[in-house]
């Protein structure tokens, strides 16, 4: 018979210390582990708008609401998606519009904040609709993240008409003032116009028609930011940095217009 070397037997031991339960116990999986697991299977099919896979998923015990491995819950993978069917059938499930991921954010700044990124002009009115839909399942619409911004601001970001027409028909605040993260080291108090403009350069076509859209529903257009500069400000600083965008000069007209008609 062969004896073990000691040094083997001793590393032999600790490795099976070390492994703990035998791979035939039930308790070897860690119970959050797993959770997470399951969870993330029920954001992939949220996001695929499989609705059949939901359906599974749920029926087998999983938690609409629990958060995957980035913190999102199913309801905020439909969201950032455009995926209709999943928002609907989740909201029906149980899915709470209100939970909150990482730095703040909700499916509402979700579906908003992808809808440039995900964009298509097939698509456009998918997002318009989650929106919609979440609004209507009693989504906070003055919500903010960790970054200040509220969904009216995201779609002011984005030069977003069709989503901030949805918002401000929902009650969202025109003038609502918001200490924002405008750089890595810059926070701003700002208006949803005046953080249009400074969001101009992104897309000059969106953003004429979303401040055609603020000032039309009351938005204050000699508001000041936290340095005390205007929108028509910002405007004129942005044209001097870039004076053969159209788009701007159009900006800077209609703000000036809009002053003059208040005086």
């Amino acid at each position: 018979m062969h004896t073990m070397n000691t040094a083997v037997l001793l590393a032999t031991i600790l490795a099976l210390a070390l492994a703990g339960p035998s791979i035939n116990s039930r308790q070897n999986v860690s119970t959050p582990r797993r959770s997470i697991a399951e969870a993330d299977a029920l954001v992939l099919a949220a996001r695929d708008n499989d609705t059949g896979r939901i359906a599974t998923l749920i029926s087998q015990g999983n938690d609409v609401n629990a958060q995957g491995t980035r913190g999102t819950t199913p309801l905020m993978s439909a969201a950032a998606s455009g995926s209709i069917d999943a928002v609907r059938f989740l909201i029906r499930a149980g899915a709470d519009p209100n939970r909150k991921a990482p730095h703040s954010k909700t499916a509402l700044s979700m579906a908003i904040e992808y809808f440039t990124p995900n964009h298509r002009e097939g698509n456009k009115n998918d997002f318009v609709t989650v929106v919609r839909e979440l609004i209507a399942a009693g989504a906070e619409i003055n919500v903010h993240d960790d970054n200040g911004l509220t969904p009216l601001l995201w779609a002011s970001a984005a030069g977003n008409e069709y989503i901030a027409r949805v918002l401000l028909d929902a009650g969202a605040n025109v003038n609502a003032r918001r200490r924002v993260r405008i750089s890595s080291r810059l926070y701003l108090t700002v208006t949803p116009l005046i953080y249009s403009v400074i969001n101009s350069t992104n897309d000059r076509t969106g953003t004429i028609r979303l401040i055609r859209l603020l000032i039309e529903r009351g938005a204050d257009v000699e508001a000041k930011d936290g340095r005390g500069r205007t929108a028509l400000e910002w405007a004129e600083q942005i044209t001097k940095q870039d004076p053969e965008q159209s788009g701007d000069s159009e900006i800077l007209s209609i703000l000036r217009k809009s002053i003059a008609a208040r005086r």
